[in-house]
This record gives C-alpha cells, sequence and structure tokens, in this order.
C-alpha cells in the first residue's frame, strides 16, 4: 500500500508542471526572403503563384502587401499579410481563427503549426524567388 501511494504521489508531482499546458507556443514570425535588385511586379507574381499551393487564398493586393487567409481542417483560420515593399518578403501575423492567440507580458502565443504553416508559405514562396533569379 505505501509503494502504491509513493508512485502515485511521484506520478502526481512529475506531471503538475503538465497541468494548463496548452498547445501554444511564441509566434515566431518567419525570417525575411531578399527580393533586392527585382523586380517589383516578377516579385508580387512569384508571391501570387505561391499563396495557392497550401491551401492559402488571396484576399487583398493593395500596395505591395498581399493579406492571404488559410482555412486549415474547416476548424483553423490564419490571416497573414504578404509584405514586399521593402528590399525583403515579410510575412506577419495579421488575425487567427481557433488558435488560442494571445498576447501575455509583451509575448504573443498561438496554437502550435501556425508557425509551421507560415514556414510552409514561406518556402513556397522562396522556391518561387529562387525561379526569378536563375
Amino acid at each position: 500500500m505505501k509503494q502504491s501511494l509513493l508512485i502515485f504521489s511521484l506520478f502526481c508531482v512529475c506531471c503538475l508542471p503538465l497541468v494548463g499546458c496548452k498547445s501554444r507556443t511564441p509566434l515566431a514570425q518567419p525570417a525575411p526572403i531578399s527580393i533586392e535588385g527585382l523586380d517589383k511586379a516578377e516579385v508580387a507574381s512569384a508571391v501570387k503563384t505561391a499563396i495557392p499551393k497550401r491551401g492559402w487564398i488571396m484576399e487583398k493586393n493593395e500596395d505591395q502587401v498581399i493579406t492571404a487567409r488559410n482555412l486549415i481542417r474547416g476548424k483553423h483560420t490564419v490571416v497573414v499579410n504578404v509584405d514586399y515593399s521593402g528590399d525583403a518578403i515579410q510575412i506577419k501575423y495579421v488575425d487567427s481563427a481557433n488558435l488560442e492567440y494571445q498576447k501575455e507580458g509583451g509575448v504573443e502565443y498561438i496554437h502550435k503549426n501556425y508557425n509551421v504553416w507560415t514556414d510552409y508559405l514561406r518556402q513556397d514562396i522562396a522556391v518561387e524567388i529562387g525561379k526569378l533569379r536563375v
């Protein structure tokens, strides 16, 4: 009996840090993609070609900023801006639904897969930009 109680107590102590944990992680902006020296019209075309590859939909296109939305498994919605106004393409968080987004102590947190989804978008855009450099 004492041994069972000891094992149960150790189990509780080891699991205590996991209580209240969610599948959130700090929101990370994908690394910028250099477009220095490239024609903005060609960059825009490359971005527009890359966006739909993984289910993203272009919502707005104005002033070298494209707003893209992705609905994942009919449950999670992600909205980002793809900004190519400078010498690099930046993907920036705009909004989300069902991704547990929260800002705490100056740090933005979101569902752990957000960073994966935006990294895939970045990779697809980088491939299209790479084609312009050949």
